[in-house]
């Protein structure tokens, strides 16, 4: 008879459990659509503390990405991308926030990745070129400086002056 009522309380949370996951996913889901991604990762965080889903954790990294939290937004989409049934354009996502932290190794790999599922993405193409040449880019900037110069008499450059 206990059993029976043990087994009955374990079902019943677990039932409310994922329940809770779905009500905050679908409250996550109306503000990612309305574009308020900082109320969308709150119900976000809280449907994934009680149960993990693809979902829920790729509109978090890209609710992360659309307000430009490079950090939390490139982890989560590390994340994402392990994930089984995960899109490559996720791949594509994680590889440029890579590039934003200046980590173009690891965004040359993931650039590479996607492209071998996307094959005909011209702009992947074009980051994975830059992040090959990045370096040609970052070479000569001692060789050059910057003087300032006095320009006396005069106003205004930009417009009219009365």
């Amino acid at each position: 008879m206990k059993k029976k009522y043990l087994i009955l309380q374990l079902a019943a949370v677990l039932f409310l459990a994922s329940g809770c996951a779905s009500y905050y996913m679908n409250k996550g889901n109306k503000e990612f659509e309305t574009a308020s991604y900082i109320k969308a990762i709150k119900h976000y965080k809280k449907s994934l503390d009680r149960k993990d889903n693809t979902e829920a954790r790729t509109n978090l990294a890209h609710s992360y990405r659309l307000i430009n939290d490079v950090k939390h937004a490139e982890e989560e989409y590390s994340r994402v991308i392990q994930m089984p049934n995960s899109e490559p354009i996720n791949i594509f996502y994680y590889a440029k926030l890579l590039m934003e932290q200046e980590r173009y190794e690891e965004a040359k790999a993931n650039f590479a990745l996607y492209l071998s599922k996307e094959p005909n993405d011209i702009v992947a193409k074009m980051l994975l070129s830059s992040c090959n040449s990045v370096s040609s880019f970052k070479r000569d900037t001692t060789l050059f400086t910057v003087d300032p110069v006095d320009m006396k008499n005069v106003a205004s450059i930009f417009g009219c002056v009365s």
